[in-house]
């Protein structure tokens, strides 16, 4: 009966009339208090349930409006009713009900409301199961597509992940073209841990498109393995390489595939050849296109290639494999490379009694190509050369000698200063004596501008020596 007359003696005052000021309706709030902030259900037995009570409390000034809440997690329901709205100082009592479905099972209640300071109230619900659980690996088999007429096979691993004891009661296989090869019988029981293997044949006597399902039933319920596959008339990759033995950086080989064809008549469209081994350190490419390939390999060692062949109708053959074997054909050959660009290495072979940096030592600045009087005057086979001098990269380096004279030579790397990378690079350095390998070494350098002595080197006898 008072507001009235209070409100207008306030509205004739200068301080709320004159200004427009009234009550802050702020210090009127919803909040909210939701106990635990986490529940754990405990272990279970599979298909057994536990109900845990989560606690909710209005403790605004007004009513707490609630959204709508949810519970993640397949494991975890709310089973019980939950209002619009909490007036002040009223609770509810959420029912959660944890079934478990896994050996772990992890949730979240999440609870939104209109509590200024708290909109959304979270809590991680936690329980174990002792169920099982099947895994089947692989899902699924695509043999992709294939040469028809031979008989095809694959495994497919069964195994129970869970905590109990898993029932496998029957495989049921739908489609053409496949069969059970080999199984245990059923039913068999897996303990937790165990596992058992399937085996699926695919017989591709008649070309054409294949689909099957293998169906697994078990006490979790059945699962789904499907099977596909195209058994066709592949193309035939033929490869090889001409000469199957060449001198490394002196002489190049051709990897051939020309005699590649198709067993329907349809054109060859596709030749793609891989590089898929080479020696350690070598940066040796394909490049160019078409049937055959020229190639020029860098270092010293065994090379092999593939070759896959295509057809316009997009049919691709298997594989065709071929190696290749470079060998060094001076009596001295000596190899650098390292790990990490940015950091120039340099190799330097020094003739017998030979100083570092002098006409004496071949390195970058006097003997790519040659250009050094070594051993005995105007004979250029006991002279040195150095083929390449890579700056940026990893190299390989190379310094040869076809016919060393007697003495004993000396193998160095200079850390070359003045580039970006300044940590630790491993460096390796191959000896070749007489065409085969003697020595490798290799070592973890650091530090520009240092020189590091690796070998030496005693002909005619060829001895290497570590330094």
């Amino acid at each position: 009966m008072l507001r009235l007359p209070l409100l207008l003696l306030l509205a004739g005052c200068p301080e709320y009339g004159y200004h427009g000021k009234v009550p802050d309706p702020g210090v009127f709030r919803a909040g909210i208090s939701v106990e635990p902030d986490r529940v754990k259900f405990g272990l279970l037995p599979d298909g057994h349930t536990r109900v845990e009570t989560v606690l909710v409390r209005s403790v605004g000034d007004v009513a707490l409006l609630l959204g709508p809440v949810t519970v993640s997690g397949g494991a975890f329901t709310i089973v019980s009713e939950v209002p619009e709205a909490l007036s002040p100082g009223e609770e509810l009592e959420l029912l959660i009900q944890f079934e478990p479905d896994a050996p772990t099972d992890m949730g979240q209640l999440s609870i939104p409301s209109s509590d200024p300071d708290q909109p959304l109230s979270v809590v991680d619900l936690s329980g174990e199961g002792l169920v099982p659980m099947l895994t089947i690996d692989p899902m699924a088999i695509d043999f992709g597509v294939v040469q028809g007429g031979p008989t095809y096979f694959d495994t497919i691993r069964l195994a129970n992940v869970g905590t109990a004891e898993l029932s496998l009661d029957n495989y049921i296989l739908t489609g053409e073209g496949f069969r059970i090869a080999s199984a245990e019988p059923t039913p068999l029981i897996l303990s937790p841990g165990a596992h058992t293997e399937v085996d699926v044949f695919w017989d591709t006597a008649v070309m054409g498109t294949y689909a099957a399902d293998l169906w697994i039933d078990s006490s979790v319920g059945p699962q789904l393995a499907p099977l596909d596959g195209v058994a066709a008339d592949l193309p035939v990759a033929v490869c090889g390489v001409t000469p199957e033995e060449v001198l490394a950086h002196q002489e190049s080989a051709t990897w051939l595939g020309f005699e590649s064809h198709s067993q329907d008549g349809e054109q060859i469209v596709t030749y793609d050849w891989t590089l898929i081994r080479r020696p350690p350190g070598s940066q040796a490419t394909l490049g160019g296109s078409g049937a055959n390939r020229s190639f020029l390999p860098d270092l010293a060692g065994a090379y092999a290639t593939q070759l896959i062949v295509g057809t316009a109708s997009g049919l691709r053959s298997e594989p065709c494999l071929v190696g290749l074997e470079a060998v060094p054909g001076q009596n001295l050959w000596v190899e650098l490379f390292w790990s990490h660009p940015g950091d120039d290495m340099d190799i330097h072979l020094l003739a017998p009694g030979g100083q570092l940096n002098t006409s004496s030592d071949c390195f970058y600045w006097n003997c790519v190509g040659g250009g050094l009087d070594w051993g005995t005057s105007s004979y250029v086979e006991d002279d040195p050369s150095l083929d390449f001098d890579d700056i940026p990269g990893t190299g390989p380096e190379n310094i040869n000698i076809w016919e060393p004279a007697p003495g004993t030579y000396e193998v160095w790397v200079h850390d070359f200063p003045g580039h970006w990378f300044e940590g630790d690079n491993s460096v390796t350095v191959n000896v070749f004596v007489y065409g085969a390998l003697a020595e490798t070494e290799t070592r973890v350098l650091s530090g520009d501008d240092d020189f590091h002595s690796f070998f030496s080197v005693e002909f005619p006898s060829g001895t290497v020596s570590v330094r």
